[in-house]
């Protein structure tokens, strides 16, 4: 069955509220060949690519399309019934790269415009996007990494005490609103990324009662083998320290957020941990988005999901050394010697310290020694 529609007046209010359109936001006809795509129902039957897409990768194409779909519509470029070949044009394509590379890095530029043409062949499998695969391959090939590691690595306890910092100033005024429950939340996420660095999937999915359970003296964070990156089981308790903050979470705040599924047409009784704005879960690049601002905000540079994990067992390198047996354990790796090289990085760092307080030494040293007198 094909999502329905919101209704017209709903529909508007919805897609201005949104950067990226849910597929029940976009033009019917898209919608009816998106869910045609991913049955094999559609002009490509069982050869279209979407039948076999797990639901990591439909939802990063959704994502791309949908994000298409929005920005042509703030462009006023969105005109309901044109067929996808003419909503994706090299001209259109060149503005909207342009946009995005105002607002995220050459390398993210690349992934979004390969979910683009991804959901465009899944939509319209017939038509020639061989212009757009060539340009998304230049865009790949041209994006530089733009994030440094070591200017942006943070010890894990101060991540830790500033994600309780952002939940305890969440609601200075009181009010259980939508911004102070969005504040809470970034802050839970920050200070549980800290404490338990899963990698970004996981975390994002984690559900109440299953991936995150109670067994009557304490809340547990579990996926299956099936779940993991690596294949191994995780079955890690929540840490206690948190625990206040992740039941006010649950009885409080959550429940702000999930009621806005009622004004935006969502399902408010799914049992995603995380919430959007909108009451439906929070996808990863929201997500994701949410850690990098507030973490811009407070030290200056963005720190994103993955780098707590470097940060995590940098940090116990330098603090912890005897203890860098766990950091398999840790942070899910196969192998011990996947943690090897945040021995390097610690180094790296604690040479850095080193050689400042060298420069340091030097130029105290300098200012307290007698001057020459100038000669004429």
């Amino acid at each position: 069955m094909t999502p329905p529609a919101p209704a017209p007046s709903d529909l508007k209010s919805q897609r201005a509220a949104r950067l990226i359109w849910l597929p029940s936001m976009w033009p019917e006809h898209e919608r009816k060949a998106w869910v045609a795509a991913r049955r094999g129902t559609g002009p490509a039957g069982a050869d279209n690519l979407a039948m076999n897409w797990r639901q990591r990768t439909l939802e990063k194409n959704e994502d791309g399309y949908g994000r298409y779909l929005a920005w042509l519509d703030r462009a006023g470029l969105l005109v309901e019934d044109q067929s996808v070949v003419e909503r994706i044009t090299p001209v259109r394509l060149a503005a909207y790269v342009t946009y995005l590379k105002s607002i995220i890095s050459p390398t993210s530029v690349g992934v979004t415009v390969g979910a683009l043409v991804a959901a465009a062949k899944a939509l319209e499998p017939d038509a020639d996007w061989s212009w757009l695969s060539l340009r998304y391959t230049r865009l790949k090939l041209k994006a530089k990494p733009s994030r440094d590691k070591r200017h942006a690595m943070r010890p894990i306890l101060e991540l830790y005490e500033f994600g309780k910092h952002v939940m305890d100033t969440a609601d200075p005024g009181n009010r259980k609103n939508v911004p102070a429950a969005l504040r809470y939340q970034a802050g839970l996420v920050i200070a549980l990324l800290a404490a338990r660095p899963l990698r970004i999937r996981n975390f994002q999915a984690i559900t109440i009662g299953t991936s995150l359970r109670w067994d009557g003296s304490r809340y547990w964070l579990t996926f299956s083998a099936g779940e993991t990156k690596t294949g191994g089981a995780i079955d890690e308790p929540f840490p206690n320290d948190l625990t206040r903050y992740l039941e006010a979470f649950l009885r409080t705040w959550r429940l702000v957020l999930v009621r806005q599924a009622d004004k935006f047409g969502g399902e408010p009784a799914h049992r995603r941990l995380w919430v959007d704005r909108a009451g439906a879960p929070m996808k990863e690049s929201a997500l994701r988005s949410s850690i990098e601002r507030y973490t811009l905000r407070q030290f200056g540079t963005a720190i994103w999901p993955h780098l707590f994990r470097d940060c995590a067992l940098t940090s116990l390198a330098m603090d912890k050394p005897d203890l860098m047996t766990i950091g398999a354990t840790l942070l899910g790796h196969a192998r011990l010697e996947t943690g090897e090289k945040h021995y390097n990085q610690a180094r790296m760092v604690d040479a850095s310290r080193q050689y400042g307080r060298s420069i340091l030494e030097l130029r105290e040293a300098l200012l307290s020694s007698p001057q020459p007198e100038d000669k004429e």
